[in-house]
């Protein structure tokens, strides 16, 4: 789906954080670039590749990497601390993990083999689209969540749930490539999929932050990338209210509560011309 949105958009900004982008084509071509040299050590159908990154570009290029080459990929937070990382990745059967360089200390104990997503040398090969393999029925990524023993749980995602999720809201919210999506959750997340996804799914620009818990930077990002749309939590959404200004939110359209309940205050708070959707 993404590859058809780039045919219709190549050189429409795809995702923005902060000073740096890509375009729908840029974007394409380097995960199609890291793709192949996934498929060329063996990932395919069900192969889980763990991608340990801060937020940055290369984070976004390394997860589509993965899923282009068929494989699944396994979000891991760089602030969890090594006893979990090393637990997720030997839990997982992950044998292949993508990191930074900055973040090479955090991979010492790790058996298989690390490849920076930082490192240009990954991205020499053909930036054409690679053949479809695999089925619906593949993973498409794992989720570990706290299990009730007190040891992470992994959750495995397969593919046509996630088509038909991305298929729902992009419908729902009828994104175009006149929007700006600001995406707060962390790539460890469910909330992380949709969030991202169905906007490069439509022609939208994706807006990432480094810092996604400081109401006062998220307010000022909203302003200056004229968001249209944004999903947070409840909680975070209090916060954020008590520095957005109608001028920060001129373009806003559509905010989304969600992964809290939310208080019937912080609903009936609104900004003219912005609708307030609890989901």
């Amino acid at each position: 789906m993404f590859e058809e949105q780039v045919k219709k958009t190549p050189d429409h900004t795809a995702v923005v954080l902060e000073s740096e982008s890509l375009t729908y084509a840029e974007l394409n071509g380097r995960a199609n670039q890291l793709a192949r040299v996934l498929r060329g050590k063996g990932v395919g159908a069900d192969r889980i590749v763990g991608i340990l990154a801060e937020r940055s570009l290369e984070m976004i290029v390394g997860i589509l990497g993965i899923l282009k080459a068929g494989g699944a990929y396994l979000p891991i937070d760089p602030d969890y601390p090594a006893e979990r990382i090393g637990y997720m990745l030997e839990d997982s059967g992950a044998d292949i993990l993508l990191t930074q360089k900055r973040l090479q200390g955090q991979t010492m104990g790790f058996a298989g083999e690390v490849l920076h997503v930082d490192d240009e040398r990954l991205y020499a090969l053909d930036n054409t689209d690679l053949d479809h393999t695999g089925s619906s029925k593949d993973l498409a990524y794992v989720i570990y969540t706290s299990g009730s023993t007190g040891k992470p749980k992994g959750v495995m995602i397969e593919q046509d749930g996630v088509i038909n999720a991305l298929l729902w809201r992009k419908q729902a919210y009828g994104f175009n490539e006149t929007h700006s999506v600001l995406q707060l959750f962390s790539y460890s997340f469910d909330g992380f999929v949709t969030s991202f996804f169905t906007p490069i799914l439509s022609g939208a620009r994706a807006i990432l932050l480094q810092d996604t818990r400081n109401p006062y930077a998220i307010v000022k990002a909203i302003a200056t990338s004229k968001v249209s749309h944004f999903i947070c939590v409840p909680s975070l959404f209090q916060a954020i209210q008590e520095y957005l200004s109608p001028q920060d939110a001129e373009h806003l359209q559509v905010i989304t509560l969600a992964g809290e309940k939310a208080d019937s205050g912080v609903i009936e708070k609104r900004l003219a011309g912005t609708d307030i959707l609890n989901s």
